[in-house]
């Protein structure tokens, strides 16, 4: 048998909750959008504003990973305003994007 624990919340305390998870989302959001930034700044080979699968190959494995999914319009390229959609939108809630690398 399976004994569930139900603790009642105040709405005032439940609110504040949900408002915490959202400034945190929010701040992963930013914080995910600023690394995807640089990265496809690097990627972008030929400074097009688009990333080809090759270019996503290289500079960006996780974009090429779900390449298919992110390019909805079936280009052949994606944008930054593509793959920030996907992250925010459509990505597999159990598989973050990478994060930033290290500098050494």
């Amino acid at each position: 048998m399976r004994l569930s624990i139900f603790i009642p919340l105040r709405p005032a305390l439940l609110g504040s909750l949900l408002l915490m998870t959202a400034s945190i989302h929010a701040q992963d959001l930013k914080n995910i959008a600023a690394n995807a930034k640089e990265r496809f700044a690097k990627a972008d080979a030929d400074h097009d504003g688009k990333l080809t699968r090759e270019e996503a190959q290289k500079g960006m494995p996780f974009v090429a990973k779900h390449f298919d999914r992110i390019d909805s319009s079936k280009a052949g390229h994606v944008s930054l305003e593509q793959i920030l959609h996907y992250v925010e939108t459509y990505r597999p809630k159990s598989e973050a994007p990478p994060k930033p690398a290290k500098e050494s």
